[in-house]
């Protein structure tokens, strides 16, 4: 509830919901998502920065994986690091 205890008139309602992982184990994350639960691909790509895949995890929503570059390893700390994206028709409005 905003401040005050007022509540908002209208729920905001998004495209998208975005689960997004940093891993620290990219191949073996992918085989956890895709392999063993089943949801599917919906892009993939290997880049200088790291690998990274989109899984369709139903109704609007994906887990989004990246993993770290060639030959490096990302810290410890972001083997635990959850982001969250959100995308809307217009975010002007919501802003």
């Amino acid at each position: 509830m905003p401040a005050g205890g007022e509540q908002r008139g209208e729920i905001m309602e998004f495209a998208e919901i975005r689960l997004i992982l940093d891993v620290a184990d990219f191949a073996a994350s992918v085989h956890f998502y895709r392999d063993l639960l089943g949801l599917q691909p919906v892009s993939s790509w290997e880049k200088e920065e790291g690998p990274g895949i989109i899984l369709k995890a139903g109704g609007g929503r994906t887990i989004e994986l990246f993993g770290p570059p060639p030959g490096a390893s990302h810290p410890a700390q972001l083997t635990t690091a959850v982001k969250l994206g959100l995308q809307v028709e217009d975010l002007d409005a919501v802003y």
